[in-house]
């Protein structure tokens, strides 16, 4: 009797062992500043970072992505989407075997800009790493027993330092930090950007969870100064946008506004799309409508207007004349703030992604509209789609000092 007794708390342990340290779920962690998954998120104390190197920084990423997947599908599917909305390339981290990502304490995968280059450093946990490297020996597989090794065009090597393992594809990779940022509080992710990446400042990304929702921030830097219901939507129902931007003038660009108006909400504007409005400088033009070349062709025909000091130019005459209305708000941001918000977005993700859908649905029965333009609606669907269970969301990017925060509430 005692045996079976110990059989079976035996078989408990190993399988509360499992499911704490292998099954899916979302769980923080604080990286070792001093190991070198934390090394290579080292920047300076004002995030400022040389080259051009993007690297993410995960913790127990076996168990964090399947919780990813679970949620929002293929995780490489939305990080394609952002890569080309941001003009960068991507490429596959390396394999772990027969895992997509080795199960570890902590994982960092570096790129350049070009994708030319991809680094790839875990702390797998000990006894799998010594069954990995016995299982590469076996298989005659350098990607687990350590050896050269080649994807696609590039080459590299794959290596093991007790349980760390590191791989290395391409050349001119740099020596990282001595010491990597220290972190007070457990993150979801950090993600370590070289430089600009769209409206994005280079610097070092937080991902935590708040109280309803998640925080994206910049680490080491001050909060935006923008207050918080500076781009608040309207509550009154025909009147509120589902999406709307302001784009100070920083460092020389234009200042803009666009909005976003629901289907049911307008006429459905021009073939079809819901209500668009763009709000410009009169010399200046920074944004522009849907359809590329063909809705610069349209723009003389479109309903326009001036107020504030904005050339509005919208799809449909109900969404010129609620532009109207937010046009001296806006104003108002561009003369208290136009030299320093670099971007600033309020939106409410279910209803922008049904607009998106919408505005990529009818460009799509446009024979002449350009495939790449019709990619971006892809794109930006593709993004939206995982943010839909979350009714708020809000990002501003600062300049003069730099600040950036993106959060999702509201979330079910």
């Amino acid at each position: 009797m005692r045996k079976i007794v110990l059989l079976v708390g035996l078989a408990l342990l190993l399988a509360a062992h499992t499911v704490y340290w292998y099954f899916p779920r979302e769980r923080a962690g604080v990286p070792d500043p001093a190991d070198l998954p934390g090394r290579l998120l080292g920047a300076s104390l004002r995030g400022e970072i040389e080259g051009d190197e993007t690297c993410l920084w995960l913790p127990y990423p076996h168990q964090n992505l399947a919780a990813l997947r679970d949620a929002i599908g293929d995780p490489d599917e939305v990080l394609a989407a952002a890569a080309r909305l941001g003009g960068a390339k991507t490429s596959r981290p390396p394999s772990f075997g027969p895992f997509a990502v080795p199960p570890s304490r902590e994982l960092t995968i570096c790129t350049n800009s070009s994708g030319e280059r991809v680094r790839g450093v875990a702390r797998v946990y000990p006894g799998l790493a010594a069954v990995a490297k016995l299982a590469g020996k076996i298989a005659g597989n350098p990607w687990l027993a350590g050896g050269a090794v080649e994807s696609g065009r590039r080459r590299g090597h794959a290596a093991w330092q007790g349980t760390l393992w590191t791989v290395e594809l391409g050349e001119g990779w740099s020596e990282p930090p001595a010491q990597g940022p220290h972190f007070e509080k457990p993150t979801l992710a950090a993600a370590r950007f070289g430089s600009e990446t769209g409206k994005v400042p280079a610097g070092l990304y937080l991902l935590r969870r708040s109280e309803t929702g998640w925080v994206v921030g910049l680490a080491q830097a001050p909060p935006p100064r923008l207050p918080a219901d500076a781009l608040t939507l309207p509550t009154e129902s025909e009147e509120r946008p589902i999406a709307l931007a302001f784009a100070g003038g920083v460092d020389g660009e234009a200042p803009a506004g666009i909005a976003f108006f629901s289907h049911g909400q307008g006429s459905g504007g021009t073939f079809g799309l819901p209500g668009i409005a763009l709000l410009s400088d009169p010399d200046r033009p920074r944004w522009r409508l849907p359809g590329g070349g063909l809705g610069g062709l349209l723009a003389d025909r479109l309903p326009h207007g001036e107020v504030d000091g904005w050339t509005l130019l919208a799809l449909d005459d109900q969404s010129l004349a609620r532009a109207q209305k937010l046009a001296p708000r806006l104003a108002q941001l561009r003369e208290e703030r136009g030299g320093v918000v670099r971007l600033a977005v309020e939106v409410d993700p279910p209803e922008a992604l049904a607009s998106i859908a919408e505005v990529r649905e009818s460009l799509e029965k446009i024979p002449i509209m350009p495939a790449d333009e019709i990619q971006k609606w892809r794109d930006w669907q593709t993004l939206l789609s995982p943010l839909a269970r979350c009714r708020a969301g809000r990002l501003v990017a600062e300049e003069h000092p730099r600040a950036f925060l993106a959060e999702l509430s509201d979330c079910r």
